[in-house]
C-alpha cells in the first residue's frame, strides 16, 4: 500500500470515530434536555434483580437470605405495571406475580411500587434509572435500565431491565 492510500485510509477511520462523537453528544444532549416521562417506560421488558429477601418466619424471627428473580414486567406508559416471574427462596423456586405503579421523572429516572400476589403478599419500592434511551422524537422509548428494588422488612435487590422489542419496526 502506498503512502497516499494509508493516509486516505487513516482520514477515513478519523472521520468515522468523530462521527461516532457526534452521535454520542446527540444521546447525552437528549439526557440533559431532561425529556422523559411516563411514555419513555412503556412496553415489555424482561428484568433480572438480585440481593437479599428478608422475611418473617413463625418461632423463628426475621429471617434474611439470598435472592434472585427473573422475569417480565409491561409498563403501559400511564403509570401502571403487570409483572410475571420466577423468584429463588431457600432453594425453590416461586412464582412471583402482581401489579404496580410507577412514575418517571424528566430527568429520566423513575420511582413505584410493585403489590406481590402469592401466600405472602408483599410490597416493594423500585427506583430506575433509564439508561439507554430511543432517540426518535415520536417514540422516545426506553431500552435498559438499572433498578433497585428495597421493601420495608429489608430486602434489597439490584438488577436491570431490558426491552423485549429493541428493535421497533
Amino acid at each position: 500500500m502506498n503512502k497516499t492510500m494509508l493516509i486516505f485510509a487513516a482520514l477515513l477511520i478519523s472521520t468515522g470515530a468523530f462521527a461516532d462523537d457526534k452521535d454520542n453528544d446527540k444521546d447525552k444532549a437528549f439526557a440533559k434536555d431532561k425529556v422523559c416521562d411516563n411514555g419513555t417506560l412503556t412496553g415489555q421488558y424482561t428484568y433480572e434483580v438480585s440481593g437479599v429477601n428478608s422475611f418473617p418466619l413463625p418461632a423463628v424471627g426475621l429471617v434474611t437470605r439470598s435472592t434472585h428473580v427473573v422475569g417480565q414486567v409491561l409498563f403501559d406508559g400511564e403509570g401502571h405495571a403487570d409483572f410475571i416471574g420466577f423468584g429463588s427462596a431457600a432453594g425453590h423456586v416461586v412464582d412471583k406475580t402482581g401489579t404496580g405503579t410507577y412514575v418517571v421523572n424528566p430527568d429520566c429516572t423513575a420511582e413505584g411500587t410493585m403489590n406481590w400476589d402469592g401466600p405472602v403478599a408483599q410490597t416493594s419500592t423500585f427506583n430506575i434509572m433509564l439508561d439507554q434511551i430511543a432517540n426518535n422524537p415520536t417514540t422516545r422509548n426506553a431500552y435498559h435500565a438499572y433498578v433497585l428494588v428495597t421493601d420495608d422488612v429489608g430486602s434489597s435487590a439490584s438488577g436491570s431491565l431490558t426491552r423485549i422489542e429493541r428493535f421497533p419496526k
